[in-house]
């Protein structure tokens, strides 16, 4: 398995992780579901933020290599 799958697959556990834990906690439904979408629109953040970071970090590995050649 290489290190992006990896990395997906953490996050993917977090995620299942903190719904599980929402879910069983006594609250109410509409609170539940309240920290439910704030949760997945904190991770949905991360997620763009992690791919930008990518596509940047690739676009300078390609820059690079073209000064190279």
């Amino acid at each position: 398995m290489t290190n992006d799958n990896r990395l997906m697959v953490f996050f993917a556990g977090i995620g299942l992780g903190v719904a599980g834990t929402l879910l069983l906690a006594p609250a109410s439904g509409k609170e539940t579901r309240s920290r439910i979408r704030s949760g997945g629109d904190y991770l949905k953040q991360q997620a763009n933020t992690a791919v930008e970071q990518g596509k940047q970090a690739f676009q300078e590995t390609v820059s690079k290599g073209l000064q190279n050649v």
